[in-house]
């Protein structure tokens, strides 16, 4: 799933950024990319296994993602 949201990503950078700023657009997107897999990392290894607590945090990034989203629209 990761793979098809990267590559559908770099396919809207590539067909919506003036050609002027695509690549520092291409740059940023795979820095953002980069720093939320080591975020994630960072969170999984500092968790405890425990595993409602760890649901409880997916849920609480998974539902900030979301009002994201919203706000954005």
């Amino acid at each position: 799933a990761q793979a098809l949201a990267k590559l559908s990503l770099d396919a809207l950078i590539q067909r919506e950024v003036p050609e002027q700023v695509r690549t520092s657009a291409f740059a940023r997107s795979e820095t953002m990319l980069q720093m939320a897999w080591v975020l994630g990392g960072a969170i999984g290894i500092a968790l405890p296994l425990n595993g409602v607590l760890g649901l409880s945090v997916a849920a609480a990034i998974v539902a900030t993602g979301w009002l994201g989203t919203l706000r954005g629209l």
